[in-house]
């Protein structure tokens, strides 16, 4: 009986309705109707958390790189201005430190992953991996070190075996590189 009654169109309905299955179409499509493999679990999700903690570590680190003054004897005083007189620079510096910590440990399990499913027979993928881990972990140590308190300056010491020397203002006097 209602089939042979013809619908109405509507310009303005057609127009919102092709915007809204093309909006949700094309979200649901990146988001949910990709082929995946019959193995998939939660181990796979540690790339696009490494991703995400990465963006985070360079937003925080631009927003302390705003208040620090990269100079041998005033270095660790703008970290102790940013951390009491800049608003939220406390929280700011500790997502930064904390989300380090939590980056690598993330790092470490994406590798172990790739390891136990063996991924690492696609040589190209694999080198370029180790040659972001290098990276990663070269810009990790001059991170730590950027802040030249009294526990980076033991760091040094103890990682390349330089010898560091101060006068008795506290003030940088030398430093002894190993042959």
């Amino acid at each position: 009986m209602y089939k042979d009654v013809p619908k109405r169109v509507s310009l303005i309905n057609f127009e919102f309705r092709w915007i809204n299955d093309f909006f949700w179409g094309a979200i649901l499509s990146h988001l949910f109707y990709y082929p995946v493999p019959s193995n998939l679990n939660y181990f796979w999700g540690f790339g696009s958390i490494l991703g995400i903690l990465l963006i985070i570590q360079i937003l925080t680190g631009l927003l302390l790189t705003i208040h620090y003054i990269p100079d041998v004897n005033l270095a660790f005083f703008s970290i102790e201005f940013i951390m009491r007189n800049v608003q939220n620079g406390w929280l700011i510096r500790y997502l930064h430190s904390s989300g380090a910590s939590f980056l690598f440990i993330m790092l470490y399990c994406h590798i172990l992953r790739a390891l136990y499913y063996r991924l690492f027979r696609n040589t190209l993928t694999w080198l370029t991996g180790l040659i972001l881990f290098i990276l990663m972990m070269a810009t990790g140590f001059l991170g730590y070190v950027i802040v030249w308190g009294q526990m980076c300056e033991k760091t040094i010491c103890n990682l390349s075996e330089w010898r560091i020397f101060r006068n008795k203002d506290n003030k940088l006097k030398g430093v002894i590189y190993p042959l």
